[in-house]
């Protein structure tokens, strides 16, 4: 079989950009479907011919002809519905592909405000459970277009050859069952979205005792963690009962409704073959037929509540969806020297962090930050990765910041936070993503070379799921290491030695402005005995505003700096 390849979609916060991306395959299905449901009356009819030819007492092979024939449309017909099958799963899997290609790539491209609004057990359900939910309503309805309409016109027309007065009092209480299901959408959309909710509360409730087992476990919170989730469970489970309820447990309802009308078949029907207006095979097509559209009928009422609890999860993964954005990395682009300039900038999570900020920094600047906590150090250093909302002017090579796409800006800055966000994978892998070059010369500069070569797999030891084979000082060291193997012309580095010993961070420190003497390093960090080292100091104060000056000048002439340093141990006399 060939392998399946899944690629973006225009548009696709609009439904009909998944049909038209795989106009193929929908077109086989819809021609397959067309042949299948418009040609299933010939079953009952050909069934109904069998049935007269052996009522007649026909000869051998006048029957065999007969039977040859019901064989042959029996065998075409299942033909045509194995391909309209393969086609519209085909279908379904290529969409649950591409839905959650782009809400992965979506994700990619959240900037730091973004990515609070959704928890994890939100997206997880959003990419899993709702795109398979909402695909589902998709890949029924490209099916139920011919197995339902189709059918259902194919077999009332065949009815109608028949008998045209009869099948319009029969049929009649087909849509009164069709009507009955509309008429419950709201409480269907209403039960099934707040069962979604509450599975999405469920898988983040799940993710955070994960993710905090070992603190619950320490505080002896375990226990008092099941309350919440019990309580929330219970809810779950309610809720899609009801959801559950309002879909499934009408069904024989909507089926009793739809077989009303055999009486009639019965009761006139049975009449015409006493009257001789009939045969016993035509008798025995129109109730095949009639009671096989009845089932349909049904089965149409049911799907109207699958769409409506599918709409639900169309609604929750809809504003998740924007054009596909391409990641053309360019690894080889270099940049010989590099200015940065903010003008008046300001950053803000709906309130201001940083207010009027203006500097101007060139390659081999060696740039301090500094200020008290939630000054808004962090928020600058993801600021200048254009992560956060700012106003003002940010001009990175003369070029406004904003401008620069993603795979431009990553050729110019590297960036180490506070999380080490490492991968269960070797040393080497967690700092160079799987190039197989050296890494001894940024291992030395992180001071870090000698314990690895002590480890027996040295560079190729696997550090486990977020580096839990690591010390703190190991994990830490490792992330910035990885930023120093960019080779970015701007490193932002925020806390990289906060795990550290002080005799460690002052190497670290020395081999920065040794080895990385043509960079702009922009240094975050809420400590400061080294902070005389730096060409100069940003101050972040808590009101917003900011004070650049050198070490020896804000010691003189800045309190804040000066409190800082007392508050850190450090005599600035």
């Amino acid at each position: 079989m060939k392998k399946i390849k899944i690629t973006p979609t225009t548009k696709p916060y609009q439904l009909k950009s998944y049909w038209l991306k795989e106009w193929k395959v929908v077109l086989i299905a819809t021609i397959s479907g067309c042949l299948f449901n418009g040609g299933l009356p010939l079953i009952a009819i050909y069934q109904g011919y069998l049935i007269d030819e052996f009522v007649r007492n026909v000869g051998f092979t006048q029957l065999l002809s007969a039977f040859s024939q019901f064989l042959l449309v029996v065998l075409l017909l299942q033909i045509a519905r194995i391909i309209k099958r393969y086609a519209v799963r085909l279908f379904a899997n290529k969409t649950i592909a591409t839905m959650r290609l782009m809400i992965f790539n979506k994700m990619l491209h959240l900037d730091i405000t973004e990515s609070f609004e959704d928890s994890t057990g939100d997206w997880m359900n959003k990419i899993i459970t709702d795109v398979e939910l909402c695909v589902e309503g998709m890949r029924k309805g490209t099916t139920e277009v011919f197995d339902t309409g189709v059918l259902i016109i194919s077999y009332v027309l065949a009815m109608m050859v028949q008998d045209m007065k009869l099948t319009l009092v029969v049929i009649i209480f087909i849509p009164i069952t069709l009507f009955l299901a509309q008429g419950l959408k709201n409480k269907i959309v209403l039960y099934t979205r707040a069962s979604r909710d509450l599975s999405t509360q469920l898988t983040s409730l799940t993710y955070e005792s994960i993710d905090h087992a070992l603190l619950f476990k320490l505080h002896g919170l375990s226990k008092n963690l099941r309350i919440p989730y019990l309580k929330t469970l219970n809810e779950h489970a309610t809720r899609s009962f009801k959801a559950d309820l309002m879909q499934n447990a009408l069904y024989p309802l909507y089926n009793a409704l739809s077989l009303i009308g055999i009486v009639g078949v019965f009761v006139i029907g049975g009449q015409k073959v006493i009257d001789g207006v009939w045969s016993l095979g035509s008798f025995t097509a129109y109730l095949l037929i009639f009671n096989a559209l009845s089932v349909k009928a049904s089965k149409a009422a049911k799907l109207f509540n699958s769409f409506q609890m599918a709409s639900v999860s169309w609604e929750r993964i809809k504003p998740h969806f924007s054009e596909f954005e391409e990641f053309n990395s360019n690894k080889t682009l270099t940049h010989e020297s590099v200015s940065l300039q903010l003008k008046n900038v300001d950053f803000s999570y709906n309130t201001p962090i940083i207010k009027d900020l203006s500097l101007q920094i060139t390659s081999g600047c060696f740039i301090g930050i500094c200020g008290p906590i939630a000054s808004g150090k962090t928020t600058l250093g993801l600021g200048l990765l254009n992560l956060v909302p700012y106003t003002g002017q940010i001009l990175l090579n003369n070029k406004e910041l904003s401008t620069y796409s993603s795979t431009e800006l990553i050729s110019f800055i590297a960036y180490c936070g506070h999380q080490s966000q490492l991968f269960n994978d070797t040393i080497r892998n967690n700092i160079t993503f799987g190039e197989d070059k050296s890494i001894d010369s940024v291992l030395q500069d992180v001071c870090l070379d000698e314990e690895i070569k002590a480890r027996s797999d040295g560079v190729d030891t696997l550090i486990g799921s977020g580096g839990c084979t690591l010390s703190g000082g190991q994990q830490s060291r490792i992330a910035l290491a990885r930023a120093l193997y960019t080779n970015c012309p701007i490193l932002i580095l925020d806390d990289p030695c906060s795990s550290l010993d002080l005799a460690t961070e002052y190497k670290i420190i020395q081999n920065l402005k040794r080895h990385y003497s043509n960079r702009i390093i922009l240094y975050i960090s809420h400590r400061l005995p080294y902070f005389n080292e730096m060409d100069s100091v940003l101050i972040l104060h808590h009101d917003g505003t900011s004070t650049y000056a050198p070490h020896e000048l804000l010691i003189k002439e800045n309190k804040d700096y000066r409190e800082l340093l007392k508050a850190g141990g450090i005599d600035h006399e």
